[in-house]
């Protein structure tokens, strides 16, 4: 059963059909249940609620108990793949990471980039750092990011000379021009840092898109240097 559930899920994503279907849907169902009543067979031989293990000697008790060991190493191998996989989108990619300016150790950098679905806060410090975190918005990002890095300095006596530098990159980044923001919710300016160039918005996100459209793939950064300190007082 397990093999024909497998089996038919495969067929379907290789013909590059809906996975929905009845018959799969059924199929998986179908299995679900089976697993859910082979746990509740084979609870008092595993894990009795009074008393030690029952002895399994008959031959469908042990066919019972074997069939849960592909189930329980699918859920085992689903958990360890989706841990990897939600390591590996908070990565930084080296493009990005080698395009942010460099600092000291007074300096904590945020890099923000899309996600999927929303943004990835991730950091660059000599230190102690904020932990990563994703947001649905920019904004809620930029916020959250702020917010963390405020806490972490609050009680240390060089807050006064530490910046939080957020480094956003609204699409793939291998190379492009700076945009260094300045202003307040409302009133953002973008002025590029090589030349003569300046964008104005309203939100964050209209900045990101402007640059992201303006840009061939988005090929550009957007730096915004905040001190710690006004950070904590607000």
């Amino acid at each position: 059963m397990l093999g024909v559930t497998a089996g038919a899920v495969w067929l379907a994503a290789r013909q590059r059909r809906r996975t929905s279907s009845p018959l799969i849907t059924h199929l998986i169902i179908g299995s679900g249940l089976v697993f859910l009543a082979d746990m509740l067979y084979t609870r008092p031989a595993l894990v009795p609620l009074i008393g030690p293990p029952e002895t399994v000697t008959r031959a469908f008790p042990l066919a019972a108990i074997a069939f849960m060991i592909p189930p329980y190493g699918a859920l085992a191998a689903l958990s360890a793949w989706l841990w990897l996989t939600s390591m590996r989108s908070m990565r930084v990619p080296r493009a990005i990471r080698l395009a942010v300016p460099a600092s000291d150790s007074a300096l904590l950098t945020g890099i923000i980039r899309p996600g999927s679905p929303g943004w990835l806060v991730s950091w660059v410090t000599h230190g102690r750092s904020p932990r990563r975190l994703r947001a649905a918005t920019l904004t809620s990002a930029i916020e959250q990011a702020s917010e963390q890095a405020a806490k972490l300095y609050r009680h240390r006596p060089t807050m006064s000379d530490t910046e939080l530098l957020l480094a956003i990159f609204p699409g793939p980044y291998k190379g492009g021009p700076i945009f260094e923001i300045s202003g307040e919710p409302g009133h953002f300016t973008a002025r590029d840092t090589r030349g003569s160039r300046t964008v104005h918005c309203a939100t964050l996100e209209d900045l990101a898109a402007a640059r992201a459209e303006a840009m061939t793939g988005g090929q550009c950064m957007l730096v915004w240097k905040r001190p710690l300190a006004e950070l904590s007082r607000a």
